[in-house]
């Protein structure tokens, strides 16, 4: 008598290697740190781990359309560096930012597929949870390190010993990553409403001591799309609506004196916070906000358009970008907005192509009749990275790449053992399941 190895069960705890693994990936999702000039997070070693085991348990799937994306990109910016660029702009690349570039590139594909599998095991929602409050817990610390003024972690977790960061490199790195937390517990139905003000209290409270100008963007434009989205698709009582009426009618009328006192609680706070000073800026000069106090956006944006007027169509390959910007506008940085990072790294057509891929994922969620929590989660927090994007590169987070892969599955209908439109290493016969005998 056969028997065919029972496959792994969908239920998370009953998998407990799985459930450990993924619980140090998730909640290591938010630290990272620069080893050997590479930016790593211990989450990698896990996500490798579960990559791994899903390899193992012939349960990973690698869908057609995305794996191709990637064998086709991955030749394509490995030539640009390699071939184009030395004959165009007599730049040499240096072989180990080449290198790096690809690791990195290679990374994210795999927290792509990773995101696309858990989502096939119905993982989605523990791995998020985890996420979530381990980037509240983070959050909450740095509170209270910074009320506290407690010096003894300062240069661990501060940048420049003033504004917090957590675990992550950087401190809007780590302001975008709350806001993808808030949105998980904004959408999470089962959360009851206190809850959710005093997460987003402590969330609000951990972006302001991170002095991230570009999180408190992130989370104003979030806040507009989340309230006009619940205007759109959540009708409310006429009664309601005259509340608030009445309620921004009031604010408006008050809004100089309000204006007048926050500013006033600003400046002194300002003294004994250094972060609120730095982001009051906002408020009163938008314009030297990006300008000036470290951000400088805009310098290094418009090197970045110019970088992309120069190689339209190819793009500059991977292992290139700062070298070159550094050679032919003596400046060193990247592009501090994702868009436009890829756009001079891909080339155009290759980026609008993914960006498109990503905003059709976004509008499909949207619209969606069964969209549930889980589908609402994932898309609201692929909007702050979104969002965050204009003034971060994130093209190498990590959990970006791991959210679109979820994403994609979730919209798909992949579930467990599912074949269609993947590359299954099991059902293509490469790995057939072992036989024993009872």
């Amino acid at each position: 008598m056969e028997k065919m190895i029972v496959p792994i069960q969908r239920n998370f705890y009953l998998n407990g290697t799985y459930a450990f693994l993924l619980f140090l990936m998730a909640a290591l999702l938010h630290q990272s740190g620069e080893i050997f000039e590479i930016n790593l997070s211990l989450s990698d070693i896990f996500c490798l781990l579960v990559i791994l085991l899903l390899f193992l348990h012939k349960q990973l799937l690698v869908p057609i359309a995305p794996g191709t994306f990637f064998l086709f990109l991955s030749g394509w910016v490995l030539l640009i560096a390699l071939y184009y660029i030395p004959d165009r702009f007599f730049y040499v690349p240096n072989p180990k930012d080449i290198i790096i570039d690809y690791m990195k590139l290679t990374a994210i594909f795999f927290y792509f597929l990773l995101g696309y599998n858990l989502e096939r095991l119905g993982w989605t929602y523990n791995w998020l949870k985890i996420y979530a409050f381990f980037g509240l817990l983070i959050g909450f610390a740095g509170i209270l390190l910074t009320i506290l003024n407690i010096s003894l972690f300062r240069e661990f977790f501060f940048y420049d010993s003033i504004r917090y960061k957590g675990l992550m490199i950087d401190p809007n790195y780590f302001a975008v990553l709350q806001m993808t937390a808030l949105a998980y517990f904004l959408r999470k139905e089962e959360l009851k409403t206190l809850s959710k003000w005093i997460f987003s209290l402590i969330i609000f409270l951990a972006i302001l001591v991170s002095g991230s100008k570009t999180g408190l963007i992130t989370l104003f434009l979030y806040f507009n799309f989340f309230v006009i989205e619940r205007l759109i698709f959540r009708p409310m009582k006429p009664f309601l609506i005259s509340v608030l009426f009445l309620l921004g009618g009031f604010v408006a009328i008050i809004f100089p004196l309000l204006y007048t006192l926050l500013e006033t609680l600003a400046k002194e706070w300002g003294g004994l916070f250094p972060t609120i000073e730095r982001v009051r800026v906002l408020f009163t000069d938008f314009s030297s906000a990006v300008t000036e106090s470290g951000s400088e956006r805009d310098g290094i944006w418009q090197v970045a358009l110019e970088i992309i007027k120069q190689s339209p169509f190819f793009g500059v390959g991977i292992g290139t970008y700062s070298g070159l910007s550094l050679q032919l506008f003596h400046e060193p940085h990247v592009a501090h907005n994702t868009f436009l990072q890829l756009l001079a790294e891909w080339g155009i057509p290759i980026s609008i192509l993914f960006f498109s891929f990503v905003m059709y994922l976004v509008i499909k969620a949207t619209i969606s009749s069964d969209s549930g929590d889980e589908t609402k989660i994932l898309r609201d927090m692929m909007i702050v990275l979104l969002i965050g994007s204009m003034a971060v590169s994130l093209n190498n987070a990590r959990i970006l790449w791991l959210i679109l892969g979820a994403l994609m599955a979730k919209l798909s209908g992949k579930i467990l053992n599912a074949s269609g439109g993947s590359y299954n290493f099991e059902s293509s016969g490469i790995f057939k399941a072992k036989k024993t005998d009872v």
